[in-house]
């Protein structure tokens, strides 16, 4: 397929970005909301055919981003041109062009549905391990490799999480090394139960390990999800810091990265936990929304410490807050609807009372 309508669609967005100042703007305005059905519709047909059906997932991921996005950039484009009107315009028409873009990538051959992240494939291949022991499946090279992949997501997973869950998962990992190192190429779990016993009690040791590492890690960003913006916030604002350097920001932006991580991670973990399809989808929306507020944080926050009394840039600074705060909010609501509620309680008590 050639896709026309998008490609039509993408070059109505790159004079829309030129002209978004301009009296132009609304009959170019005009021209996106009738070429984006188009585009919508061709798409729609894509999907009906069997080559692009797997991508059914992600499509509706990026047409939830349309959804949140359009009606956004109608509105600030027919609104009164305030501070930073231009530079909000522009995010807004690159989110729109990052949709259409990744529609156009998956159907050329450039991803997979299973595109997946170390916290979700890790839910996934603990899932197919653990059922592989129980169904007393050979023990093979196959096998084995799956349990390297499945140790390497753990081991990213403790990384992003506190120093005592860390030293938790990597002894855990061990624990399930040690014991598949006693089973020979070829062992059939049939053959000798104790073993197998062994493997897939170490298995779900570690599964029990990264789960709760995971909910500490929720436990702790939803306390206070803003905290690396507040702080960034206070120290553009504080007077007393003259001259204003970059490399001011140094721990305060790595500590914004670490949070980002965090929060991928959590997001993620939680879809592979969910069997709800819609919820799934509207998780994955925030956290894409969340990825693309990223990679405007550091850019806006430099612009706006070594400039606070510009009103474009502290306006756009603003914007980029204001959308993340508000996907966060709906986040932490969508994940709270998957974490099991004793389980919560438990290593919440469990951080209260040490």
């Amino acid at each position: 397929m050639a896709f026309t309508a998008i490609h039509k669609t993408l070059s109505i967005l790159d004079c829309l970005q030129k002209q978004v100042l301009t009296q132009n703007v609304f009959r170019l305005l005009h021209d996106l909301l009738k070429s984006l059905h188009s585009a919508i519709e061709e798409i729609n047909v894509a999907l009906k055919l069997e080559k692009f059906k797997q991508f059914q997932s992600k499509s509706k991921l990026c047409a939830s981003q349309l959804t949140k996005t359009l009606p956004n950039l109608v509105d600030i484009v027919k609104g009164v041109q305030n501070a930073a009107h231009k530079e909000v315009s522009d995010f807004l028409i690159e989110k729109i062009r990052w949709c259409l873009l990744e529609v156009l990538r998956l159907f050329s051959g450039g991803g997979s549905e299973d595109d997946g992240e170390p916290s979700g494939m890790f839910v996934k291949i603990m899932d197919d391990a653990i059922l592989a022991v129980q169904k007393e499946a050979c023990i093979d090279a196959a096998f084995r490799k799956k349990i390297d992949e499945l140790l390497c997501q753990a081991l990213t997973i403790a990384k992003l999480s506190s120093n005592e869950d860390y030293e938790e998962i990597s002894a855990g990992c061990k624990n399930v090394l040690s014991t598949l190192s006693e089973i020979t190429e070829g062992y059939k779990p049939a053959r000798d139960s104790l073993k197998s016993d062994a493997l897939l009690a170490s298995l779900e040791i570690l599964e029990r390990r990264v789960n709760i590492a995971v909910l500490r890690l929720f436990l702790h960003l939803s306390a206070d999800p803003n905290l690396p913006l507040k702080q960034l916030t206070l120290k553009a604002l504080d007077k007393r810091y003259k001259p204003r350097h970059i490399s001011d920001l140094s721990a305060d932006l790595e500590l914004l990265d670490l949070y980002c991580e965090q929060i991928q991670l959590i997001g993620n973990f939680a879809v592979a936990c969910s069997s709800d399809s819609h919820l799934r989808v509207k998780i994955l929306c925030c956290l894409a929304s969340i990825e693309f507020c990223e990679n405007f944080f550091r850019p806006s926050m430099e612009d706006f410490y070594i400039n606070p009394s510009d009103f474009n840039r502290k306006g756009f600074f603003k914007f980029i807050v204001d959308e993340y705060q508000k996907e966060m909010k709906e986040l932490t609501y969508l994940i709270d609807c998957v974490v099991d509620t004793e389980t919560f309680i438990q290593v919440a008590l469990g951080d209260l009372n040490p």
